[in-house]
């Protein structure tokens, strides 16, 4: 078996997903792998275009739920939260994970569903909250934070580090 070839699952998990994209490729959802997304060739045979997994930012590689919204961001519910997938100009995928502490709270990622209005708003449900995002006021700010080291302690203690090293 090549590795760039769809192929049946091999676990238990049932909800093996395939949806449609935009540009005519498609993407499924893998329990191992996350998120794949292939295109037909010239002999009407699918082949993998690139595979999103936690080396590329995904919270969990268990894909529970996708849609995509007006600006053509993949939304993607995990068991460990949602995240938004853009691709820039370039082709280049960025993985934006959404900070739930700082908006909602899901207990159970396993049961959550996402879809798409015909405004274009993406929806996310779960067994106790119904969320509407609207996702024309939604940006994301890719830019690499300032670091600024305040204070360096030793088991969570203020230390003289002249005592431990010359140069500091």
């Amino acid at each position: 078996q090549h590795p760039d070839q769809l192929q049946p699952a091999d676990y238990f998990y049932g909800d093996f997903q395939v949806f449609n994209d935009a540009d005519g490729s498609f993407w499924t959802t893998s329990y191992e792998q996350g998120l794949q997304k292939w295109y037909w060739n010239n002999s009407n045979q699918p082949v993998k275009q690139l595979t999103l997994s936690l080396a590329d930012g995904l919270s969990n590689p268990f894909v529970v739920a996708a849609t995509f919204d007006k600006q053509h961001r993949l939304w993607v519910a995990t068991l460990s939260g949602l995240v938004v997938i853009e691709k820039n100009s370039s082709g280049i995928y960025t993985v934006n994970r959404v900070d739930e502490e700082a908006l909602f709270h899901i207990n159970n990622w396993g049961e959550a569903k996402l879809t798409t209005d015909k405004e274009g708003a993406v929806w996310l449900a779960s067994f106790h909250d119904l969320i509407r995002f609207h996702t024309n006021q939604i940006y994301f700010d890719n830019a690499v934070p300032g670091i600024a080291i305040d204070d360096v302690q030793l088991n969570l203690k203020k230390t003289n580090w002249k005592s431990w090293t010359d140069s500091l």
